[in-house]
């Protein structure tokens, strides 16, 4: 089953491979809009690093929020546990006792 991580792996793969295709095909396509597109191409770029930060940042803090919600609710089908075999002696307790 995938996890909540394996989703933003992907994503972030794709990220990389634009961020690459990029740089490399930035270079070329400036020069022929001249240079007032350098500064909006800038803008844009800047943005996107700043959301891909806040998006890691809101992953994290799901994460952890999420990991939190599994320790406690684990821990509470484990006190169920417990308790249901403690109430098991009991009773197993209380049918030896009758029987002598």
């Amino acid at each position: 089953m995938a996890s909540i991580k394996d989703l933003f792996k992907g994503h972030m793969l794709t990220g990389i491979l634009v961020g690459l295709g990029s740089a490399f095909i930035l270079p070329k396509i400036i020069p022929v809009f001249g240079g007032s597109v350098k500064p909006v191409i800038k803008s844009a770029l800047k943005n996107a690093i700043i959301l891909a930060d806040k998006g890691k940042e809101v992953t994290v803090e799901m994460m952890e929020a999420a990991e939190d919600l599994w320790v406690e609710v684990k821990a509470e089908i484990d006190e169920e546990h417990k308790s249901a075999s403690m109430n098991m002696s009991d009773i197993e307790e209380e049918d030896n006792s009758e029987t002598t």
